[in-house]
């Protein structure tokens, strides 16, 4: 991958990125950048990870050497965040392209994302016991975003959730029965908390599971 990134191995492409494996890591987007920004390899696919989309078409905000998912050269490490797409929010990571050891200097940046779609924020939802969803934030202003709303024998609780700019982008909202009022707002703080940890999680897990694949055999 570190050589690929350099600009010194023409085959990994074929050896190693092949969009249908993607089913086995359940991903929607892998991008390959090098120091400068520019665009080495990618693809980014639609719900059934069948069909490629156009990918300056599909992100609402262009990836360049500016964006905050690039900015690896000082302080290498792992960036979480979302990215406004077309299909649904992207929940992305970006990591620091390596050597196998880990060592640097980077030579790159690879970006894995998944889209953050209806079903999935509402599996996350029922994990936890509440509904969930997740709305753009629109002209909104996040001031007006209420925090609790109670009606029809149900609590709700929204979160404004940043993009990777840390711009206020999306809503994430949970609804549980107001049985008891103090456990209905435990029960949505602990859904709020638990929808950022597992996508986070969900993405280190993509990446570990990408490296183990790829890097690891390379380096072997």
């Amino acid at each position: 991958t570190y050589q690929f990134a350099l600009g010194q191995r023409d085959s990994y492409v074929a050896e190693n990125l092949d969009i249908a494996y993607w089913n086995n890591i359940d991903i929607h987007a892998m991008l390959y950048f090098d120091l400068d920004g520019n665009l080495l390899w990618g693809a980014i696919v639609d719900m059934s990870i069948e069909n490629e989309l156009p990918i300056d078409d599909e992100l609402l905000q262009p990836l360049n050497s500016d964006h905050p998912l690039m900015q690896h050269h000082d302080e290498p490490g792992v960036t979480l965040g979302i990215v406004q797409a077309k299909t649904a929010p992207l929940l992305v990571s970006s990591h620091p392209i390596l050597k196998s050891t880990a060592a640097g200097p980077p030579a790159g940046t690879l970006v894995i994302g998944k889209f953050l779609d209806p079903t999935l924020v509402a599996d996350l939802g029922i994990r936890t016991g509440v509904a969930a969803a997740l709305r753009p934030l629109g002209d909104e202003a996040t001031a007006g975003v209420e925090p609790w709303s109670r009606g029809d024998g149900e609590i709700t609780g929204r979160q404004v959730i940043d993009d990777v700019f840390g711009t206020p982008a999306y809503v994430l909202e949970v609804t549980t029965p107001q049985t008891i009022s103090a456990i209905g707002r435990n029960t949505i703080d602990t859904a709020l908390a638990f929808f950022l940890v597992t996508t986070g999680l969900f993405l280190l897990g993509a990446w570990l599971f990408t490296r183990s694949l790829i890097t690891a055999p390379i380096a072997t």
